[in-house]
This record gives structure tokens, C-alpha cells and sequence, in this order.
């Protein structure tokens, strides 16, 4: 019975496989012609679920920020200037400078920019760094301020 099972399992992986085309578009076209139904749906949903569906968003957003700091970090997130580990205040640095501009270019910011680093396998030119750390660099590194008040 169970190679039987097996054998059924293979050829419908087999079909899906030499079907996928022609499956992806019956399902686009069901999308384009239940638009309106799948969208009152999907409200009713979100309006039933709001606060899971926030929890699920608060949380995975957390754990790409966590991944991203520890890959940064080769390990325990850390700022890479004083050391801090507290997470709630670590932040990704261009270690160039220009984060804005670059942010702005991506059109990222927050855990946007977050999921940006993940897709684009964790580009070279970023480190991790403290908020009080970050802010001290800007004020250091591009005289960001006036020394006579």
C-alpha cells in the first residue's frame, strides 16, 4: 500500500511539475475574474484577525531584524564600535555613509530595508552599530556639527 501511495505521490509531483505553466495562469485568470470577491474576502479576514495578523508581522519582522544583525555581526549581535548587544537599540550602518541616499534610492527603510539585505544575500559595505554610536559617527566622521554655539 505504501509504494502504491508512493507511486501516486511521484506522478502527481511529476504532472505539477509539466503543468505549472498552464496551472499558474488558470489561477491568474481566476484571480483577475474574482478580484472583487477575493478582496472582500481577504478585508473580512484581516478585520477578524487584525490583531494575530499583527502579532505575525511584529514577530517575523523581528526575527529578519535578528538575522540580519547576527550576520553582520559574524554571530551575537553587537555594536561593532562599543560592543552593546541590547537589540532594541542596534541599528545596520552604510559603512560609507549615504544611508539615506541609499535608502532612497531602494526605496527601503525599516524592515523594508531589512528584507532588502536578506533577498540581496547580505551585501558587503554595512555594519552594526548602536543608535548612540551611529549618531556619534555622523557627527564625527561628516562634522555634522558646530563646535562654537
Amino acid at each position: 500500500m505504501a509504494r502504491n501511495q508512493e507511486k501516486i505521490q511521484a506522478y502527481q509531483k511529476k504532472y505539477r511539475a509539466e503543468h505549472k505553466e498552464a496551472k499558474n495562469a488558470k489561477a491568474k485568470q481566476y484571480r483577475l475574474d474574482n478580484r472583487e470577491g477575493i478582496r472582500m474576502y481577504n478585508k473580512k479576514y484581516y478585520t477578524e484577525n487584525k490583531e494575530a495578523i499583527s502579532q505575525y508581522i511584529k514577530k517575523r519582522g523581528w526575527r529578519l531584524k535578528v538575522e540580519v544583525l547576527s550576520y553582520y555581526s559574524n554571530g551575537t549581535p553587537k555594536c561593532n564600535s562599543c560592543g552593546e548587544e541590547d537589540i532594541k537599540v542596534l541599528q545596520i550602518d552604510h559603512v560609507k555613509g549615504n544611508g539615506n541616499k541609499h535608502r532612497k534610492t531602494i526605496g527601503r527603510s525599516g524592515a523594508a530595508f531589512y528584507r532588502w539585505l536578506d533577498k540581496q544575500n547580505y551585501p558587503g559595505g554595512f555594519q552594526v552599530l548602536c543608535a548612540n554610536c551611529n549618531i556619534r559617527k555622523l557627527y564625527t566622521e561628516y562634522d555634522f556639527y558646530c563646535d562654537e554655539i
